[in-house]
């Protein structure tokens, strides 16, 4: 096992960004996830989604609304091999930050 940090400071609005891809024949066991917004006056939609590395979409894990200035919490996601998470935003102003470990 080897800790493992992942960051995404902001992403493009309204598009499928990849964030966790395990390095190749490796999967991602992620403690906490943690989705801020960090617009001072609007919300925005996320959406979560577990793909392969294809890009075809295996699961929508989560869905959430975050009001300007709230935090998002995801607790023990695991990532197969050959699969990766990836997210949307309907903001810009939002960071993503996740610890975990790759195995």
């Amino acid at each position: 096992m080897a800790d493992k940090t992942w960051s995404l400071a902001s992403v493009t609005a309204d598009t499928e960004t990849d964030f966790i891809v395990p390095a190749s024949g490796a999967g991602a066991k992620v403690l906490t996830l943690l989705a801020n917004n960090n617009d001072a006056s609007n919300a925005g939609s996320l959406i979560f989604t577990r793909t392969n590395s294809s890009n075809a979409g295996l699961a929508v894990l989560a869905t959430p609304t975050l009001e300007a200035k709230q935090t998002f919490q995801l607790s023990g996601l695991i990532i197969e091999n050959g699969q990766k998470l990836r997210v949307e935003s309907t903001l810009t102003a939002v960071s993503f930050d996740a610890s975990g470990d790759e195995t």
